[in-house]
C-alpha cells in the first residue's frame, strides 16, 4: 500500500451513501469515499482531496468483488457507466438502495419508521427512451455510438447487448452508428468544437412498440437523408419506425438542444398509454422511461390523492401532464404548472385529445407562476427536476397552508432537504414509498404524502 497522492490505496469498502459513494477505510486507517465502489468490495484507490475530513478517491480497479454481485448480469457491465448495480438481485438491490435512502433521510433528521421500495414490473428491457453519444471507442479508434465508458468521459462505448432496453432499440442504434460510420464524417469533439454526429435519441411505446428516431448533428456537414431512412427502414425489427427526425445544433454545450428540428420520415411523435389515458410524446417531451413502474408510481400517487372532489389540484413541474391528467376525476379543476413550452403544448393536446377540458396548464417558472396564483388548492403534486425545488417555490409551498401535498421525486439527495424544509414548518410525513423505476443504475424514485391539521 502507498498513500501519497500520485500513487494508490487499497481500501475494504463497508458502506455505501447515495449516490452508490463506497466509504471504507485503508490499511493507514484513514477513510475513504469512492465513488461507484460497492459495499463488500476491496478496491484500488487514488487519492484526492479530503472533504469534512474524508479522503475522496478516485476508483482505479476492484480487487475483489462485492459479496452483493451473485449473477451475470450485462456484458457490458465493467466498461458501461449506464448501469451500476448490473449483477446484482432484484432483491438486493432493492434493499441497498433502501439503506442509501434511509440513511440520507435521517441525515436530514427526518424519521422514517415503517416504509417499502417497491421494486420494477420489469429489470431488463424496461428503459422506453436512450440518449446516445457519437464519438470514439478510444482515443483515435474507430467512429462509435453509444455510452460514456465508466471514468473515461470522452471514451464511448457501443451496447450492443444492453440489457436493459428493448431489442429493437439496440438494432436502431447498431444501424445508425453504421450508417454514421459509412458516411465518412467525423463526430463532433467536445473539446475542439469540430465535427458533425453528436447525438441520437431513440424513444419506443412500451404500449405500440413504434419507435422514434432523432439524429442530431451540427451544421458542419451534410446529412445524407435518403441513406439513413434506407438503413433504418430495411432493419428487421418487431416494431416499426414511426418517425425519423434530424436536430441540427451547434451549441457548445454537451446538451441535446433543439436548435432545428426537421420531420425527415413519418410523424414527430409516439403514442402511450399510461393509466387508460393516451399520451402523446415528441423526441423532447419529458415521459418517466420506466413505462411498467410508472403505473406503480402514478397508482400509489393515486391512491393516496383519495377520491375526495377537490374545488383544486395543483401540479407543480407538470411535464407533459401525466400526473395533472390522471387527478382529473378527483377535482373540479385542475392546474399542471411547467415551464417547457414543448411539454405544455402536448399536454394541452393530451388533455384536449382525452376530454378533459377542466384541466389546465400554464408555461412558467414555478417560482414565479405560484407567487400570482389566487385559489388555494386542496392538493397539491410536486415532482421536481433533479436539482429540487427552487427555494423560492419551496419558501411558497412552506407557507402555503395547502393540507395535503404530495412530493415526487427522481432524486432523493434534494427531496430530503426539501422535505426537511416541510417537517420544519408544520408538514408531518404521513406515508412513504420507494419505488425502483430505474434497475440496475443508482437511482430511485421517492413519493411522500405529507400534511398539516
Amino acid at each position: 500500500m502507498k498513500n501519497d497522492k500520485k500513487k494508490t490505496v487499497d481500501v475494504d469498502i463497508t458502506s455505501t451513501v447515495f449516490p452508490n459513494i463506497g466509504v471504507g477505510i485503508a490499511e493507514n486507517g484513514k477513510e475513504y469515499q469512492v465513488k461507484g465502489a460497492l459495499k463488500g468490495s476491496n478496491v484500488e484507490v487514488k487519492p484526492g482531496n479530503k472533504k469534512r475530513g474524508i479522503i475522496q478517491g478516485k476508483l482505479v480497479s476492484v480487487i475483489k468483488d462485492s459479496y452483493l454481485l451473485t449473477e451475470k448480469g450485462c456484458v457490458h457491465k465493467d466498461k458501461c457507466g449506464g448501469c451500476s448495480y448490473q449483477g446484482m438481485d432484484a432483491e438486493v438491490e432493492n434493499q441497498y438502495k433502501k439503506e442509501q435512502v434511509q440513511a440520507l433521510m435521517e441525515a436530514q433528521g427526518i424519521k422514517l419508521e415503517e416504509w417499502e421500495l417497491v421494486g420494477s414490473p420489469q429489470v431488463e428491457t424496461y428503459r422506453n427512451k436512450m440518449e446516445y453519444t457519437f464519438g470514439d471507442e478510444y482515443k483515435g479508434g474507430p467512429l462509435s455510438l453509444g455510452l460514456h465508458q465508466r471514468g473515461r468521459y470522452h471514451d464511448i462505448l457501443p451496447t450492443p447487448n444492453c440489457l436493459i432496453v428493448h431489442e429493437d432499440m439496440n438494432k436502431v442504434r447498431e444501424a445508425i452508428m453504421e450508417f454514421a460510420s459509412d458516411s465518412g464524417l467525423p463526430h463532433y469533439h467536445r473539446m475542439s468544437h469540430e465535427g458533425f454526429y453528436r447525438h441520437a435519441v431513440i424513444r419506443r411505446s412500451h404500449s405500440t412498440g413504434d419507435i422514434l428516431v432523432n439524429l442530431v448533428t451540427t451544421t458542419k456537414g451534410m446529412l445524407d437523408v435518403e441513406s439513413l431512412l434506407e438503413k433504418l427502414l430495411t432493419t428487421a425489427l418487431e416494431g416499426k419506425v414511426r418517425g425519423v427526425l434530424h436536430t441540427e445544433n451547434d451549441a457548445l454545450s454537451d446538451a441535446i438542444i433543439p436548435q432545428n428540428v426537421k420531420i425527415i420520415y413519418g410523424e414527430d411523435r409516439l403514442e402511450e398509454v399510461l393509466h387508460g389515458i393516451e399520451f402523446s410524446l415528441s423526441s423532447y417531451a419529458f415521459f418517466q422511461t420506466n413505462t411498467e413502474s410508472a403505473e406503480v408510481l402514478y397508482g400509489i400517487v393515486g391512491d393516496w390523492a383519495g377520491k375526495g372532489n377537490h374545488e383544486l389540484i395543483l401540479d407543480l413541474y407538470s411535464g407533459t401532464g401525466t400526473m395533472a391528467m390522471l387527478m382529473a376525476d378527483r377535482a373540479k379543476k385542475v392546474l399542471g404548472i411547467e415551464i417547457v413550452e414543448d411539454a405544455v403544448k402536448r399536454a394541452k393536446e393530451t388533455a384536449e385529445k382525452n376530454g378533459l377540458s377542466h384541466v389546465e396548464f400554464i408555461c412558467g417558472d414555478v417560482k414565479d407562476v405560484v407567487a400570482q396564483l389566487d385559489e388555494k388548492p386542496g392538493l397539491a403534486i410536486v415532482d421536481p427536476p433533479r436539482e429540487g425545488m427552487h427555494p423560492k417555490a419551496l419558501e411558497w409551498l412552506a407557507s402555503s397552508g395547502i393540507n395535503q401535498i404530495i412530493m415526487v421525486s427522481c432524486n432523493p439527495k434534494t427531496m430530503a432537504r426539501d422535505l426537511a424544509v416541510m417537517q420544519d414548518v408544520g408538514y408531518e410525513i404521513k406515508n412513504f414509498i420507494g419505488v425502483n423505476q430505474f434497475p440496475r443504475t443508482v437511482h430511485v424514485e421517492c413519493v411522500a404524502l405529507l400534511s398539516r391539521e
